[in-house]
């Protein structure tokens, strides 16, 4: 007979010649007991690190999946892995991949748009898309540089903004702020040609302390801002 006793680290010891037992023949049968009965023996709570007297600690069987026809097994952090991180990988792949199509098609959009309500939905489109990542950062900076200077050609009362505007404003100049008397040596009775022709545009008149060149010619009085090249306006008192 053999005589083990337990250490209480997972380890026996030989106690056959302390207990006596050397020249005892024969066997007997042990049982493996539970000492806080809460369904693990207590060989196996030792094994697994908890406490065989406390009912409360005991081994967790962790869930696992194996792999048919290998020794791999997938527990509950790998499946998660797989089934959320691949279809979220999948997304940023095509997000990827057609962002540059994408945002061409959101530019050609707003390009197209002929109210501020339409590039409102457009700019809202794209940032909806940016915020899913199926454009980058990049091309959303870019669709809004382009939103704003639209918007603002459409604030400038239909005139297209390739259009030169010192004509314009020049020419409105002349129609708000036009002078209030003619200069010295010209006639003020000099205002009946009607229908007189206007001089040519490179006609040469004389500069008034008042910013204007003026010309008599047809019988008429013509001004116009100084160097400015404009058309002449006829002068009526």
């Amino acid at each position: 007979m053999i005589y083990y006793h337990n250490d209480g680290d997972g380890t026996f010891s030989d106690y056959t010649a302390r207990a006596g037992l050397t020249d005892q023949l024969g066997g007997l049968n042990i049982v493996q007991t539970d000492y806080n009965n809460d369904g693990w023996t207590d060989t196996d709570e030792i094994r697994e690190d908890t406490d065989p007297f406390d009912a409360s600690d005991y081994p967790i069987v962790a869930f696992q999946l194996m792999v048919p026809g290998t020794a791999i097994g997938l527990d509950g952090w790998d499946l998660i892995g797989i089934f959320g991180g691949f279809p979220i990988f999948a997304w940023i792949l095509f997000g990827f991949i057609t962002r540059n199509s994408r945002a061409d098609r959101f530019e050609t959009q707003l390009k197209a748009a002929r109210s501020k309500g339409e590039l409102e939905e457009i700019a809202l489109r794209s940032e909806y898309a940016l915020m899913i990542r199926l454009i980058g950062a990049h091309q959303g900076i870019r669709l809004e540089r382009l939103r704003a200077e639209l918007d603002d050609a459409l604030d400038a009362e239909g005139i297209p903004v390739s259009e030169n505007m010192t004509g314009i404003v020049e020419q409105e100049m002349v129609e708000m702020d036009e002078p209030v008397a003619l200069p010295e040596g010209f006639d003020e009775g000099a205002d009946s040609g009607g229908d007189a022709e206007a001089p040519a545009l490179d006609a040469v008149g004389i500069v008034g302390q008042d910013g204007y060149e003026w010309l008599e010619q047809g019988g008429a009085t013509w001004y116009r801002p100084a160097e400015s090249q404009l058309e002449w306006a006829q002068w009526m008192h």
